[in-house]
């Protein structure tokens, strides 16, 4: 039976009580007045009519006493169980009250918690969205900024090789008057071969120094030259007869470079190392076109490198 039929029902069991309790006094009460075998008759023979009447009135109170608190009793009972169950459904309701509030609760809370999901999810896209934005900004900027450098580098470009050009006439012009003053003072500074002056006469080079487009080293007898070609390829000479080069032809606007670490490098004019000495890290500090035809690389008086025997 439902919790919400229970009051129904007791209202029905306590009149029925209360119905069946009525009957059974009416019973009593009918069988008290009408029975003619109760000790009180026979004490009446010997009584007058009004003790007789006073005995039977007490016997009859008392009877009706009795029934009275046998009522009451029970209606007590009645009330008690009215009571146990109005708790009990008080409390049946109050624990349902209770499991549908969880209920509600948690459904509450697992929707709520649903709504944080979809909003983190949300955000996290947004936050996705606004990256990859960037992002592509950002690579767009790049490749921009990547156009500009090559402007700006061909600018460059053309900027030194202009600058180069207007240099190059410069030091044509300086070579001359050196050739001229050398010439004029006789004092065999400078040697020019035409309208185009070799640099000084030296027979050593020093580290950090470089031999350019036909610049050499001479030595003192004036019998061998080492000479950077035009070509690209590095030669000892002795006259018209090459007594040693690096194989490097082909690679017009080379330079040769005597490097601070010690090694002796041909460079083509992208500054690809096309011949080296392998003597990085020798410490050596001078490079010297020998008048016996060897061009050697020295630390101090220690040979670390030589034309005729390579490295030492």
């Amino acid at each position: 039976m439902a919790i919400a039929d229970r009051p129904s029902k007791n209202r029905r069991v306590t009149a029925a009580v209360v119905l069946a309790l009525g009957l059974a006094l009416v019973a009593v009460v009918a069988t008290v007045g009408n029975s003619g075998s109760e000790p009180w008759q026979f004490d009446a023979l010997k009584m007058d009519q009004a003790a007789a009447d006073g005995a039977r009135k007490a016997s009859y109170q008392g009877n009706v006493a009795t029934v009275y608190d046998h009522l009451q009793q029970i209606i007590d009972k009645i009330l008690w169980h009215k009571a146990a169950w109005s708790k009990s459904y008080e409390g049946d309701l109050a624990r349902v009250a209770k499991e549908v509030a969880a209920a509600v609760e948690q459904e509450r809370s697992a929707s709520k918690e649903s709504e944080i999901e979809a909003g983190k999810a949300a955000a996290a896209a947004a936050i996705a969205a606004d990256k990859k934005s960037a992002w592509v900004g950002k690579a767009a900027a790049l490749t921009a900024k990547r156009a500009d450098a090559e402007e700006e580098k061909k600018a460059l470009k053309a900027l030194f090789d202009k600058g180069n050009a207007q240099k190059g006439g410069e030091i044509e012009m300086i070579k001359k008057i050196r050739c001229m003053m050398s010439a004029f003072n006789k004092d065999g500074k400078w040697k020019c071969d035409g309208s185009d002056p070799d640099r000084a006469t030296t027979d050593t080079l020093a580290p950090g120094g470089k031999l350019r487009k036909d610049e050499y080293l001479l030595s003192r007898n004036g019998q061998y030259k080492a000479i950077m070609q035009g070509d690209g390829n590095f030669v000892v000479y002795k006259g018209n007869s090459a007594e040693f080069n690096t194989h490097s032809s082909g690679n017009n606007g080379a330079e040769f470079v005597f490097q601070s670490d010690g090694n002796l490098v041909v460079y083509s004019a992208g500054h690809h190392a096309k011949w080296n000495s392998d003597t990085s890290g020798r410490s050596a500090n001078r490079l010297v076109m020998q008048d016996d035809g060897n061009l050697v690389l020295y630390n101090d008086g220690t040979p670390r490198w030589s034309s005729k025997h390579g490295r030492a």
